[in-house]
């Protein structure tokens, strides 16, 4: 009976108040003598207590508990920068608050603040916080910090902070940022090393392949940019610039190796909405007079010198154009094409020598370029031609830098932002703080009432438990209006610090775009000498071969078209030739094929190519 009682009690005692079962009657066949009888029982022995000394939580303390609940509410880190500023000088919480910061940073595109207190992290190899703050970068890393990243994870010691839950984002980083650099070996290294499942690893391969080419390794980035242009496709990529970039930079392999068969093909593929495709059809051009399709290269500048394309810079294409009459014998239509390109180009080679000589600072190109932009892209500026200042402007070191720029001006007009921000959110705790004073009012009032009225009697204890919690919840408002009107004070010295730093790097990014445009339109104007001066040779490859062609006739050779001649006694009552200046249509552009015949004699040749420049398109 005595054990019955002791597992009756054990029993319902372990029952929670509301258990259903609670009440039912007890079956002692539960437990019996026996169950009892095999527990074994052990006695733990006694350990010693060691008594610690008790710190009572700091104020710093307390507001770094309260500025991480807000934290990890995951919206209100514009009031928390200020904070996380001031907290950074307490010692013990200064690794978490620069960490907090800089991830806060992160969070609102305040990116080169956000770089700036992470990195500190890394580049002491912060046990807690190195691995967190080089996630955050990695995955968030404007293009103009990505060689700096790579050089600080480079020289890291501990490479084992780098973990495999991050290494993708990391390497991928390392790999742009050591590419950027000139470091051809390291960036091919690392790319190698970003995994299939990672987001990163197609624009990984690129860079890869794009080193490989850099470093004479043809065949391996051939095999590289093959491999991704399957994938790409395989997975129905949408992505228009990596598919118009890898099909740019195998086309341009292929034409090394002499594969030019090859890369007419690939030259065709890249889109037409891409910034290379006009550079792309140019040199598809040279790849087709390589393969003794003048009809197709003849056709593809023609496309380039319709009206869709007025506003391009394109001297290269009207030499492709003349030699592809030339290996036709088609002389007149070569001079004339050799007249079109002088007729325009030896006036713009004029300005753009004219410039160059009185323009000798960076930051005059950069106002040029910039002037252009901002107003009526159809007319020139300081003296240069609209079409120049469009070819500058559309430069991939220029674009890069003016990204970089760009960025910064985003960030700058960020940090006004972040103040209205602040004001927004304090301004709703106050009203928060006044709704719940008028509960409180009310809580009170009705308190009162109950002391004196019967009816209201019974809610006393309800009405006492709703003011204690608005007191509360105002005691809460008050603590965390306090704490943004101190953040707001810190924010001000943060913003300053962080303007400091930009207008520092705006200063530099501006020259380094005006240098990139100088160091282009020297050669543009370069460029423009060299065909200028191969015009001459392609002038006298016009009146050589067009005499000796005529020489050839009359003395009764046969060219390898057919020939209706007219005979010169007949006076054509109107002109025979004429230049087009009907429609164009979008969808054909590309696609010209010249219908001219070839007029040669079965043993001539064309002239010879000059040599190409090699140009790898931008990462």
């Amino acid at each position: 009976k005595t054990l019955e009682a002791i597992a009756k009690a054990v029993y319902e005692n372990t029952l929670e108040p509301g258990d259903p079962r609670k009440g039912v009657k007890f079956n002692s066949e539960l437990v019996t003598q026996k169950m009892v009888d095999q527990v074994q029982m052990v006695l733990a022995t006694e350990r010693p207590v060691n008594e610690q000394p008790y710190n009572q939580i700091t104020a710093n303390q307390f507001k770094m508990l309260a500025a991480m609940i807000l934290y990890n509410k995951g919206n209100k880190c514009e009031i928390l920068l200020g904070l996380f500023e001031e907290l950074r000088e307490v010692k013990d919480l200064t690794n978490a608050s620069t960490f907090h910061l800089g991830a806060c940073a992160q969070k609102l595109k305040l990116y080169s603040t956000g770089y700036y207190y992470l990195s500190k992290l890394i580049k002491v190899e912060n046990p807690e916080y190195a691995e967190k703050s080089l996630l955050l970068l990695a995955q968030t890393l404007p293009r103009d910090y990505e060689s700096q990243f790579a050089k600080m994870v480079l020289s890291l010691k501990n490479k084992g902070i780098i973990t495999k839950s991050i290494e993708d984002a990391v390497f991928y980083r390392v790999s742009k940022g050591s590419f950027h650099k000139g470091d051809l070996k390291t960036a091919k290294l690392y790319a190698k090393r970003v995994s299939k499942k990672s987001k990163f690893y197609n624009d990984a391969r690129f860079v890869k392949a794009v080193a490989d080419y850099s470093l004479g390794q043809m065949a391996e980035a051939e095999s590289e940019l093959k491999a991704l242009r399957k994938r790409l496709i395989s997975k129905g990529s949408d992505d228009v610039n990596m598919l118009s970039l890898t099909a740019v930079n195998l086309a341009r392999i292929q034409f090394q190796q002499g594969k030019y068969a090859s890369s007419v093909k690939t030259f065709g593929k890249v889109k037409k909405n891409h910034s290379l495709w006009v550079t792309a059809l140019v040199e598809q051009g040279w790849a087709q007079i390589m393969v003794d399709d003048p009809a197709g290269a003849i056709g593809n500048m023609y496309s380039l010198h319709s009206p869709f394309f007025s506003g391009v810079y394109k001297p290269e294409s009207y030499v492709v154009r003349t030699i592809g009459y030339l290996n036709i014998c088609q002389y007149g239509d070569a001079y004339k094409t050799l007249s079109m390109m002088e007729e325009k180009y030896r006036p713009w080679n004029m300005q753009i020598s004219r410039y160059i000589k009185t323009q000798k600072l960076a930051k005059n190109y950069y106002k040029t370029v910039t002037k252009y932009l901002r107003g009526d892209r159809k007319k020139a500026v300081d003296g240069l031609p609209f079409q120049v200042n469009r070819e500058m402007a559309r430069h991939k070191d220029f674009l890069n830098s003016q990204k970089s720029i760009n960025f910064n001006f985003d960030e700058i007009d960020r940090y006004p932002e972040v103040v209205n921000r602040i004001n927004k959110e304090r301004a709703n705790l106050v009203y928060r703080m006044n709704r719940a004073k008028k509960r409180l009012r009310k809580a009170k009032f009705l308190l009162k009432q109950a002391k004196v009225d019967k009816k209201l009697a019974p809610e006393e204890s309800t009405f006492r438990a709703q003011a204690r919690q608005e007191s509360g919840y105002i005691e809460g408002y008050k603590y965390i209006i306090g704490m943004i009107d101190d953040s707001k004070k810190r924010y001000k010295r943060l913003r300053a610090a962080a303007q400091g730093r930009l207008d520092k790097r705006q200063y530099k990014l501006r020259e380094r775009a005006g240098k990139s445009l100088y160091k282009h339109l020297a050669e543009m104007n370069t460029s423009i000498n060299r065909f200028l001066t191969n015009n001459e040779f392609l002038r006298y490859e016009v009146f050589a071969g067009s005499g000796q062609n005529i020489r050839y006739q009359v003395a009764g050779g046969n060219t390898v078209g057919k020939q209706n001649r007219i005979p010169a006694s007949v006076k054509p009552k109107k002109s025979l030739n004429w230049s087009f200046s009907g429609e164009y249509w979008e969808d054909e552009i590309g696609s010209y094929r010249s219908s001219l015949k070839n007029n040669c004699p079965k043993a001539a040749r064309g002239p010879s190519l000059p040599k190409r420049r090699d140009d790898q398109a931008s990462l």
